[in-house]
């Protein structure tokens, strides 16, 4: 195939002029030029002078979850955020991200917990725009959320064997979301499935099937939701797995933590990216219920499905 460029009628066509026309191509020309050669200009200037060149990619953070540690950026940028943990414990870990309202820190968070602990009310000034869920030592899991500027913690609620929260031996990390300037707008990724929650059930617009996806998380309220992908071990039932959660992850797991969007607010959505393989699944929701404190998936918020 020749290198060469097209003959002139077709490149005048692909430009909108007619032949023959060199004023109006030229015109053209520099209308399409000029602007490109301004914008190359300018990230050239900023790129030299040490200032951040806008992205129209969405920024990832790598969240390294360690035992009991999370480890990753003070400041995280406002907007869409690709979120991925990495789980470098010996033990499940997840990230559950929290907007603190009203000047609030980490040890007001930790308070709120502890009193609802003791059988008070969840704290209800903070925005939780959801996090990585649960996967096992080794794994990682990959979502993408919108983050509003403010003071944020990330927890892990994960119980040891002895019922002990993670977040109580300090797996709790305060950091900053921040508005960049100048900073592009991006477009969400692009999904194939989409998951409803709602109080207390899961929709979804598809059937999930063997490879990778990206699902988009809607949480229809009108409490906080979550969706964790659990798959079972081969031979083992939906109702081993219950047993084995209820009783505080006692002995051989007879499943797999496999990722999630955890702990959304009512009304907000996310992404996940997510990788299938053949096996029986449960989509499952642990957040506390508003009416007794215990989680959703006991109400009957959880879903049996089957991946070919």
């Amino acid at each position: 195939m020749s290198s060469s460029f097209a003959p002139d009628r077709r490149r005048s066509a692909v430009l909108g002029v007619k032949p023959g026309r060199k004023s109006n191509l030229g015109f053209a020309i520099a209308c399409v030029l000029v602007p490109t050669l301004v914008l190359i200009a300018a990230l050239s200037l900023r790129a030299r002078y040490g200032l951040a060149v806008p992205s129209t990619s969405t920024p990832l953070v790598v969240i390294h979850a360690r035992d009991y540690t999370f480890d990753f950026p003070d400041t995280l940028p406002a907007g869409l955020v690709r979120l991925r943990v990495v789980n470098e414990g010996a033990t499940p870990h997840h990230a559950v991200l929290t907007r603190l309202e009203g000047g609030r820190k980490a040890g007001d968070y930790l308070a709120g917990v502890a009193a609802f602990l003791r059988g008070g009310d969840f704290p209800g000034w903070g925005d939780d725009p959801g996090g990585p869920g649960l996967v096992m030592p080794g794994d990682s899991a990959d979502v993408t959320v919108t983050l509003a500027p403010g003071h944020y913690v990330v927890a892990c609620y994960v119980r040891t064997p002895t019922g002990v929260m993670h977040l109580q031996k300090g797996m709790v990390r305060e950091f900053d979301v921040v508005a960049t300037p100048g900073a592009l707008s991006v477009s969400p990724p692009q999904a194939d499935v989409t998951i409803e929650l709602m109080d207390y059930a899961f929709a979804l617009s598809s059937p999930i099937t063997t490879g990778n996806h990206t699902i988009h998380v809607v949480n229809r309220g009108p409490q906080e939701h979550e969706v964790q992908f659990v798959r079972l071990e081969p031979g083992h039932t939906q109702e081993e797995a219950m047993a084995w959660l209820e009783g505080g992850m006692q002995g051989p797991a007879p499943l797999r933590f496999e990722g999630g969007l955890v702990g959304i607010s009512a009304g907000r959505d996310g992404y996940v990216r997510q990788a299938f393989v053949p096996g029986d699944y449960l989509l499952l929701c642990f957040v506390p219920d508003q009416t007794d404190g215990r989680p959703h998936a006991l109400h009957g918020m959880l879903y049996a499905i089957h991946v070919t």
